[in-house]
């Protein structure tokens, strides 16, 4: 009965370790690239932060102009560099599902669901995003 307690409280314990919070976080502003902006309207502006579990996270939000912007909204920074290719699910204008491809040179590539570029350049959240390096 002493071990199955043992083994719950250190469960327990680990359940409920500190987990990096989104304020703790030392943020570096993403530049967009040519025909991408922030998006503005009351959202922040794009940044990510790598905690010390070597979680990657994104906030804010991004457009791009019709015409003049690519699918490719930012490239990341080489200290937030994946060592493979990542997938990571985003959400888009009119909360169209997206997906950010995320390359180990810090490409990133920004892919609508509904296959209209549209979707991503009107809006790319990247608020909440995460990834493990």
């Amino acid at each position: 009965m002493t071990a199955v307690l043992k083994i719950s409280t250190l469960a327990l314990a680990l359940f409920m370790a500190p987990i990096a919070s989104a304020s703790a976080l030392t943020w570096t502003a993403l530049t967009p690239l040519s025909g991408w902006s922030a998006y503005g309207n009351d959202t922040r502006p794009p940044a990510v932060a790598v905690d010390s579990n070597k979680i990657v996270h994104f906030r804010g939000a991004l457009s791009g102009a019709q015409g003049e912007a690519g699918p490719n909204p930012f490239s990341l920074p080489a200290d937030f560099h994946p060592r493979k290719v990542v997938y990571v699910p985003g959400t888009l204008y009119q909360a169209v599902p997206g997906c950010l491809v995320i390359f180990p040179d810090g490409t990133v590539e920004v892919k609508a669901a509904s296959g209209n570029d549209a979707d991503y350049l009107h809006l790319t959240s990247i608020e909440g995003v995460t990834f493990s390096k």
